[in-house]
Parts: structure tokens; C-alpha cells; sequence
């Protein structure tokens, strides 16, 4: 009767530790799969990084333009009307002269 119980616990323990190996191994791929998928995590976040990076650069440059642009016509204004002035002052003193 002891020698059946003794047997039946031997198998009990080896079941068991059979089940852990089990899930051992599958605990492992699991991890393998995790760290893969972090890899691939890591990579997309580095890649939407550069592009968020190069959007604000592209952002940042457009800015820039627009605001030498709208500097240049600034001027250009200014060279425009001074030039009409001057223009204008040259004929009317022509005219008031003559």
C-alpha cells in the first residue's frame, strides 16, 4: 500500500515536472517573440521620430521662407514707393521750374 502511494507520488512529481518544462519552453518563445516585437516597436518609433524631425524641418524652412519672402516684398515696397516719389518730386519740380 506504501509502495503504491510512494509510486503515485513519483508520478505525480514527474507529471509535473514535465508540465514545467512545458512551460519553460513556451514561457522562452515568448520571450523570444517579445523582444522581437520590441525591436520592431523600437525601429518604428526611431522611423516616426526622423519623420517627425524632417516634417518640422520642412515646417521650420517653409516658415522661414514665407518670412523672407514677405521681407523681400517688404522692401520692394518700400523701393517701389520711394522710387515713385522721387519720380513725382523730379516732375513737379521739372513743371515748377519751367
Amino acid at each position: 500500500m506504501e509502495k503504491e502511494i510512494e509510486v503515485k507520488i513519483l508520478e505525480f512529481f514527474a507529471e509535473l515536472k514535465s508540465g514545467q518544462s512545458r512551460l519553460d519552453e513556451r514561457v522562452e518563445q515568448i520571450l523570444i517573440q517579445v523582444k522581437k516585437t520590441n525591436g520592431r516597436v523600437n525601429e518604428l518609433e526611431e522611423w516616426q521620430e526622423q519623420m517627425d524631425l524632417k516634417q518640422a524641418e520642412k515646417a521650420g524652412a517653409g516658415a522661414v521662407k514665407a518670412d523672407a519672402k514677405n521681407k523681400r516684398w517688404e522692401v520692394c515696397k518700400m523701393v517701389i514707393s520711394a522710387t515713385v516719389g522721387g519720380i513725382v518730386a523730379i516732375i513737379f519740380g521739372f513743371f515748377k521750374k519751367g
